[in-house]
């Protein structure tokens, strides 16, 4: 592609540091999003876990309920039936109360979990933002050279 006074419009080196910078600038953003989706899942988890194990801070009928807070993790901590069973497998026997405590204990971990999920899927919903973004400006400067190109061909 030339065009009246012989430049070369296929030469594309200041409009490619473009695309280069955009590029950068929408890598920067996914991995910024998709770090602190990550940062803020694993806070809301602790918080969560938090919450679950401070409703075991009570003692009932002799029985200290916060030494068995350690068996709650990630996987039973927002289902009270998985967190009976995963205290008493631990513990290795039954204690009494457990089901009367636990469904408020699920209930309380899902509470403080829920502020910390959302913030992080609209950060997810960001980065998918992000990288329609990036293609869609890529394919419009890409598609604006091939016009510009026709159209010195053209005179």
């Amino acid at each position: 592609c030339t065009d009246i006074n012989s430049a070369n419009l296929a030469k594309t080196k200041g409009r490619d540091k473009y695309l280069k910078h955009l590029k950068h600038r929408c890598i920067g953003g996914i991995c910024v999003c998709s770090v602190g989706s990550a940062i803020l899942t694993m806070i809301g988890l602790a918080a969560a876990k938090a919450a679950a194990a401070s409703v075991l801070n009570i003692i009932h009928r002799g029985v200290a309920y916060s030494t068995y807070a350690s068996y709650i993790t990630i996987k039973n901590m927002f289902h009270a039936p998985s967190m009976i069973t995963a205290i008493e497998a631990g513990a290795k026997t039954t204690i009494s109360n457990l089901v009367e405590i636990m469904p408020g204990a699920a209930t309380s971990a899902s509470s403080a979990f829920t502020p910390y999920g959302i913030a992080a899927l609209v950060l997810i919903i960001l980065v998918v933002v992000l990288i329609i973004l990036y293609i869609w400006l890529y394919k419009r400067r890409k598609n604006s050279w091939k016009h510009e190109c026709k159209k010195h061909l053209c005179k």
